[in-house]
């Protein structure tokens, strides 16, 4: 929507629009957005949160924040983790990645990817965090 927009300048091939020309777009975004049943607009927008590169458990009390208050009766949201999502902290280096899985369990992750740290732990033990988890 038009109202999420906070651009300065907006590049777009061949040409870069200013201020005014933004101004003008966002107003007919609005009128467009406006125009529409707001079930429809719902329906056809989908909300992705991730995180990635998690080598401490410090933030994830406020990922679980952000997520809990953006998913709040929200079908069209996915929660993921692309990449690095058992090491290389401190705490996985001890632990074998156990309580970063039980951090993303209580975020609700759906998906992961591997990323090259997902090897910094013994495979037999990334097999185990995998059977862990809830995604």
């Amino acid at each position: 929507m038009a109202k999420e927009f906070g651009l300065e300048t907006v590049s777009v091939p061949g040409q870069t629009l200013e201020r005014q020309e933004i101004a003008a777009v966002k107003t007919r975004l609005l009128e467009r957005s406006n125009s529409r049943d707001e079930a429809e607009m719902e329906m056809c927008r989908l909300r992705i949160l991730f995180v990635n590169d998690v080598y401490e458990l410090d933030n994830w009390p406020r990922f679980i924040t952000a997520v809990n208050n953006l998913t709040v009766e929200k079908e069209n949201t996915i929660v993921l983790l692309p990449g690095d999502f058992v090491a290389p902290s401190l705490l996985s280096s001890l632990d074998h990645a156990r309580g970063m899985i039980d951090c993303m369990n209580q975020v609700k992750i759906q998906y992961v990817c591997f990323g090259n740290h997902e090897t910094d732990i013994p495979h037999s033990e990334l097999i185990a965090r995998i059977k862990e988890s809830n995604f």
